[in-house]
């Protein structure tokens, strides 16, 4: 691995988009056999070897896994085999990331309750990774500053062009728009018919991933089923302004921070900082 380039942002916060213009870039290689390697915090013991037969040969190597960006032990595993690598951070509004988190969940099934309130106050699980500063900060006492990109999701929405240039002038590529590059737009998921069966499927689908079994994930794909599992069911989310605002108090300071890490002269400020008021 000439160049190991590691995609460490949080669920919910353009990785898959990423991931799919990573896959389809000529100077860049990603997992040939699935997205999230998950390697440095979950598969470690398994050896680099192993790690490593997860993608083809080539100059420039991208490791998406957002579960690596909440992890005490991924930035210190990951210094220990590649202290060079370069790291991208995706970032999003923190109430923005936890509301799409748990819709995201709740459309494979693996949540089942339709009331924020009943969500967001008691399960840590959707705001953790919204608390950027705790997990920035252990990224920075790895990784020098010029091996850190932060990239706002925001930012590819309102400016795609600008977003990709930022990216390619770290990572040191031809920037390609991603129409060019992957000639198709990244859809939503529907909502699954029945969140049992949809979890269930989603669990044993994880677990084969990580096994010699894992083409019959992609096999039951081609068979389409996994748009008869995750289709046809009803968006019954209840999400409601009072969600929001208890959300964004908890948020606060991590808006502010946010703002502060991109620096007040950079354009990514506007996103966070203006969020004040």
């Amino acid at each position: 691995m000439e160049n190991l380039f590691v995609f460490v942002g949080p669920t919910k916060t353009g990785t898959t988009w990423l991931y799919e213009y990573a896959r389809n870039h000529k100077q860049l290689s990603v997992s040939t056999k699935e997205k999230e390697i998950e390697f440095f915090n979950k598969f470690y013991d398994r050896g680099l070897d192993w790690y490593k037969d997860y993608f083809e040969a080539g100059p420039n190597t991208c490791d998406f896994s957002p579960t690596y960006f909440a992890s005490d032990l991924a930035p210190l595993r990951l210094n220990n085999c590649f202290p060079h690598a370069k790291i991208i951070i995706t970032l999003r509004n923190p109430t923005d990331r936890a509301i799409s988190q748990y819709k995201h969940y709740f459309r494979y099934g693996i949540e089942r309750k339709k009331y924020g309130r009943n969500v967001f106050g008691s399960n840590t699980m959707y705001t953790n990774n919204s608390f950027y500063s705790r997990h920035i900060k252990n990224w920075q006492n790895y990784f020098k500053e010029e091996q850190i990109l932060f990239l706002p999701i925001e930012l590819l929405h309102e400016n795609e062009d600008l977003y990709l240039s930022k990216l390619c002038h770290f990572l040191k590529i031809e920037k390609l728009n991603f129409n060019d590059v992957s000639g198709k737009k990244i859809n939503k998921s529907g909502f699954a018919r029945n969140q049992f069966l949809g979890s269930l499927a989603t669990s044993l689908r994880k677990k084969l991933r990580k096994t010699p079994f894992s083409p019959i994930v992609d096999f039951g794909k081609s068979l389409g089923l996994k748009r008869m599992l995750y289709s046809g069911g009803q968006d019954k989310l209840i999400i409601t302004e009072e969600d929001i605002n208890e959300l964004n108090e908890l948020f606060k300071t991590e808006i502010k921070y946010l703002g502060e890490i991109v620096k007040p002269d950079n354009i990514y400020s506007k996103y966070y900082l203006d969020k004040q008021g």
